[in-house]
């Protein structure tokens, strides 16, 4: 977009928004006065005919003639108000439920409006006014309660209220058009006067831009555009000169590089000399870094060696010290097994003394058992001869009877229990039996124990006096490890500083290789740099010969 497009545009916006902004303000606020005094009216309207319709109703009771009267009150609003100013509008009433009870359209007499969001308002609101839309159209009502509780309704249709502002929006159409032709011609005629010379200015910028550097431009005023316009003519002007030298440079710089070059050349021949000398020297000391470097690692990794042998032999002697502690508890624990298993013995001897006598008394007991049923035997006996005798006595031997039978009885009993106990002394005396061999078993097993406790005593004896003699070339070995460590230790200190030599006298060999090269591939950056600006030297007359500077 040109710049006298985008003025031309920032005019006639300029112009446009105010005035249109103006003229909507005007319409928005011409459109509230209407439809203030529109309620204002139709308020009055509704007051004046509610109270003649009110002397109608005011007793609640409506005959024929009062409904008449009330009908006609009704039509004369549409008929001398609305339609008498060519509107359309009209008034009816509705009673507290919502039903139509007069209305100039016949047909909406009887209907019910209760349904109806601006009937429902109504009847909440009681007096006042509404704005509804009505079969498409919006309607603004107004409406006051009659003394029986109806409602007297009267509205008027929007679009016939402001039928006025219609013409008024009209007019302001038509002035914004004029005066938006007339800014665009305004417009044009103040920025072609603006832009003239600017685009004088912008062709000899286009000159200037193909090469011709001796443009000039003349000022035709002294605002922003003739003062640009001369700081171009200066500008260009001192671009002509600046071209001129640089013409003369790009010469001199020609010519010096190619002196250049011819030294960097040369520079460049004895640096590679030095740089294959160091490089041969580099290679020997190389060679030599590496031969010391492979024994330096030998060196250290058989010191890490013997320092390994060494550790293990200390962490062999550490497990036979544990070993001698656990063989010198294990003595001490079989000598206490030993007494104790004597102690054992020497109980259970006893214990078989002991319980062989205790067969030997059970033996006697069985005797006494033996007498004691023998004696129940001939008691029993004797109980029953002396109850044969008494029964021979007759009344005189009845006492005697009796003694004689409990007596028997107490025969039965103490052989009865005779026989229990010889069989309880029978069961003792077997298992008494049975006891008497486990003991001797028992005393068997715990000789043998013994035989074999004492066999691992000297054992561990044994083992305590290996372990004691490993010690002993543990400690040889030890000490025969940390002089070898020592000595190790001491040649890999020799190899170390050797390498280290080796290093350093590599590192300077390399350093004097490595400033040998990078002096050769300076000159050849020095070289190449004034082969560079030889040729940029060329490019920049090649260009500075493009404009026409005289």
């Amino acid at each position: 977009m040109s710049i006298k497009l985008k003025l031309t545009a920032t005019i006639l916006l300029i112009t446009l928004i105010p005035l249109m902004a103006s003229g909507f303000l005007s319409y928005h606020s011409a459109y509230d006065s209407v439809y203030d005094m529109t309620v204002q009216d139709l308020k009055y309207m509704t007051k004046v005919k509610a109270e003649e319709i009110a002397a109608y109703t005011k007793d609640g009771h409506v005959d024929a003639a009062m409904s008449e009267k009330i009908k006609a009150l009704v039509d004369d609003v549409e008929t001398s108000y609305y339609k008498a100013n060519g509107l359309s509008g009209y008034a009816y009433i509705i009673d507290d439920q919502g039903k139509v009870l007069y209305h100039p359209d016949p047909q909406m007499i009887g209907t019910s409006l209760a349904n109806e969001s601006f009937a429902q308002e109504i009847l909440k609101e009681k007096t006042g006014y509404i704005t509804y839309p009505w079969k498409g159209e919006e309607k603004v009502a107004s409406f006051s309660q009659l003394p029986n509780g109806w409602e007297l309704v009267i509205g008027s249709y929007l679009k016939d209220m402001m039928k006025p502002l219609l013409f008024i929006r009209n007019q302001m159409f038509v002035i914004s058009l004029v005066s938006s032709l007339l800014a665009i011609v305004i417009g044009y005629v103040i920025v072609h006067m603006l832009t003239k010379p600017m685009k004088e200015l912008v062709q000899a910028m286009e000159k200037a831009e193909a090469g011709d550097v001796t443009v000039q431009v003349t000022p035709g005023s002294k605002d922003e555009v003739g003062q640009l316009t001369h700081m171009f003519n200066e500008m260009i002007r001192e671009f002509r000169n600046m071209l001129r030298q640089v013409h003369e440079v790009s010469e001199q710089v020609a010519a010096s590089s190619e002196q250049l070059t011819a030294s960097a050349n040369e520079s460049t021949r004895a640096s590679e000399q030095i740089s294959e000398a160091s490089q041969e020297i580099a290679s020997g000391s190389e060679g030599q870094m590496e031969s010391v470097r492979a024994t330096t690692e030998a060196l250290h990794e058989m010191s890490g060696n013997i320092q390994s042998i060494a550790d293990k032999i200390q962490a062999v002697k550490h497990d036979s010290s544990t070993v001698v502690k656990y063989a010198h508890t294990g003595e001490s624990s079989l000598k206490k097994v030993i007494w104790e298993m004597n102690d054992i013995s020497e109980k259970v001897s006893n214990t078989e003394v002991q319980i062989r006598e205790l067969g030997n008394r059970s033996e006697a007991i069985k005797g006494i058992i033996g007498t004691i049923h023998e004696i129940s035997e001939q008691t029993n006996l004797l109980a029953l001869n002396a109850a044969i005798e008494a029964a021979r006595a007759g009344e005189q031997g009845k006492s005697f009877a009796v003694v004689a039978q409990e007596i028997r009885k107490l025969a039965e009993q103490s052989g009865k229990s005779a026989r229990e106990i010889a069989m309880l002394i029978s069961d003792i005396h077997a298992k008494i039996g049975t006891a008497v061999t486990s003991m001797g078993e028992s005393s068997k097993a715990v000789s043998e124990g013994r035989s074999v406790v004492e066999e691992a005593g000297q054992s561990f004896s044994s083992i305590l006096k290996a372990i004691a003699d490993l010690n002993k070339q543990i400690e040889l070995v030890t000490a025969s490890s940390k002089t070898i460590s020592e000595g190790t230790e001491h040649i890999v200190r020799q190899g170390d500083e050797i390498s280290r030599l080796a290093s350093i006298a590599a590192a300077d060999t390399q350093e004097v290789a490595a400033a040998s090269e990078e002096q050769t591939a300076t000159m050849e950056e020095i070289n190449a740099a004034s082969e560079m600006l030889a040729k940029m030297a060329e490019e920049l007359q090649a260009h500075v010969s493009r404009f026409k500077i005289s």
